[in-house]
């Protein structure tokens, strides 16, 4: 039977336990082991805790799990530990697609003759938002020609008469 004196006692102990900052694992103390682990303990159990806050809401769990990662600052190794979804593969493909695009337009950008003029600008066309949307105000004019590594708007015959992004065949 429990007095007050330990419950006390047990109390202050989770609680300096709860106050543990994050560190390496050279730095902690062992985790906490035993029959019952620290996903469905019935008291200290996360998925308990989750589903008690929560109140039924998945939303809510999600920002919950989501605000957690972000406090404890472990948002890159949750990434890191999450498995591949399809998303996630579409997303590198994606990727590598676009660098396979800028290495093409890297190659024509010099234009030494009407034939790269040519396919500069119509590989430029291929991926640049239509005359209408020129005026968006998402950016995506300025983010795809960083991405691309190209100029926006035109160069004078000054300056080189290069095509660029705005120039249409």
């Amino acid at each position: 039977m429990w007095d007050l004196g330990l419950h006390q006692w047990e109390a202050t102990r989770v609680r300096n336990l709860r106050n543990i900052e994050l560190g390496s694992v050279e730095e902690a103390t062992a985790h906490r082991t035993g029959k019952v682990r620290y996903l469905d303990h019935p008291q200290l159990g996360l998925i308990g805790g989750v589903a008690y806050w929560a109140r039924g809401g998945m939303a809510h769990a999600v920002t919950m799990i989501v605000a957690l990662t972000v406090k404890l600052g472990i948002t890159e190794r949750v990434h890191n530990a999450l498995p591949e979804t399809q998303t996630t593969r579409d997303a590198e493909t994606n990727a590598k697609i676009v660098d396979f695009l800028k290495d093409g337009l890297a190659e024509t950008k010099h234009c030494k003759h009407e034939q790269q003029r040519i396919q500069y600008l119509i590989g430029l066309n291929y991926m640049m938002p239509a005359r209408a949307e020129w005026g968006d105000s998402n950016g995506w004019n300025k983010r795809i020609c960083d991405r691309l590594e190209v100029l926006r708007g035109k160069k004078t015959a000054k300056e080189g008469a290069r095509p660029s992004v705005g120039s249409h065949i």
